[in-house]
């Protein structure tokens, strides 16, 4: 029996494979790439407050992956008379807790706030988006300007505690100086001046 036309029908087999795979490996590629580009953002708000006023502002997750816990610092000018005292977690994130505090910058010109969200029941933020933290803050009354809410550490991590890719957007803080509002000023009461009354002379 001859088998020399089965080796030639293999041989065409593999050759013809070898030129169909480049036409897939590229296919795959893309994908690939593209769901690692879809990855994980956090962003803080851009707020305007007037000046000896108190407000909040909140931190962001569009997230493509199932969050289960996450560490974030930040920094901001530390002449605007702005103080952060505490943070909340969001409906969006029931069931997690959150601690914050200050932390040194190295840096006098600069504060810096850090903190940590976390459960305890294996719980995860599912993929979507929406705040998940939120920030109290008080400002001074003779203070204004501007201010970068600037990160300077992004961390989300898995329920297997796996770190997951994520990126950071800052946000922006604006204190604006309170209007005067303008005092009434009263108005004098016009007195009448009484008419002399004439006197008769005795004849």
């Amino acid at each position: 029996m001859n088998k020399q036309p089965l080796w030639r029908c293999v041989g065409l087999l593999i050759l013809l494979w070898s030129l169909l795979l480049p036409l897939f490996t590229p296919t795959q590629t893309v994908v690939m790439a593209r769901a690692a580009t879809a990855g994980n953002t956090v962003t803080l708000d851009t707020v305007t407050i007037t000046a000896g006023n108190s407000g909040t502002f909140s931190l962001r997750l569009d997230n493509s992956d199932a969050v289960a816990s996450g560490q974030f610092r930040f920094t901001y000018d530390a002449t605007l008379g702005v103080a952060i005292t505490g943070v909340q977690i969001t409906t969006r994130a029931n069931g997690f807790a959150a601690t914050g505090s200050a932390y040194n910058t190295n840096n006098a010109a600069l504060l810096g706030y850090q903190v940590l969200f976390y459960n305890l029941s294996n719980l995860t933020i599912a993929p979507g988006s929406g705040a998940i933290l939120t920030f109290a803050y008080t400002t001074t009354a003779n203070k204004s300007g501007n201010t970068a809410l600037s990160f300077t550490q992004t961390i989300l991590a898995s329920a297997a505690a796996q770190s997951l890719a994520v990126s950071g957007v800052n946000g922006s803080l604006t204190v604006n100086l309170a209007t005067a509002t303008p005092t009434a000023t009263a108005t004098g009461t016009n007195t009448a001046t009484p008419t002399p009354t004439a006197t008769g002379t005795n004849t």
